[in-house]
């Protein structure tokens, strides 16, 4: 994914290159729309975004999200279900923290999830290493 941002007249499409396992980095990158309601999509595309060792990693790191989207980790088939992140407990865990959060089956049903909870002003942040099944260009179409 490419680094750029890209603007529909309705709405702000930030479109980001990555996401790291460190809370931090990816805190710091969800600070920098203040006051905006933010939504962070997520694919653990690498196998080391997939595990669950950075559980409570991502439960700190999406924090400064107003609405979290996780989407199936993109190589579960490399990493053992023991080994891989719970989605559907993590969505738990941020929805008990107030915080709206979805666990789609499939990125094809995000932009659904985003014509039901999006408003015009709200900032889209999509968080993958990689094509993120090509959901930018999809968004960007639909936007």
């Amino acid at each position: 994914m490419s680094h750029r941002k890209s603007h529909s007249t309705a709405w702000d499409v930030k479109l980001s290159p990555a996401v790291s396992h460190r809370d931090r980095c990816t805190r710091r990158r969800l600070s920098f729309w203040p006051g905006r309601c933010l939504f962070a999509i997520f694919e653990p595309r690498s196998n080391t975004a997939g595990r669950k060792l950075f559980e409570e990693d991502y439960v700190r790191a999406f924090e400064g999200a107003d609405v979290v989207v996780i989407v199936p980790v993109f190589h579960a088939k490399r990493l053992p279900p023991e080994a891989r992140i719970d989605r559907e407990a993590l969505v738990g865990r941020l929805a008990s923290k107030g915080r709206p959060a979805f666990a789609p089956d499939s990125i094809d049903a995000i932009p659904s999830i985003l014509r039901r909870e999006a408003k015009p002003g709200d900032v889209l942040i999509l968080m993958s290493s990689g094509a993120f099944g090509g959901l930018p260009q999809s968004l960007l179409n639909l936007l």
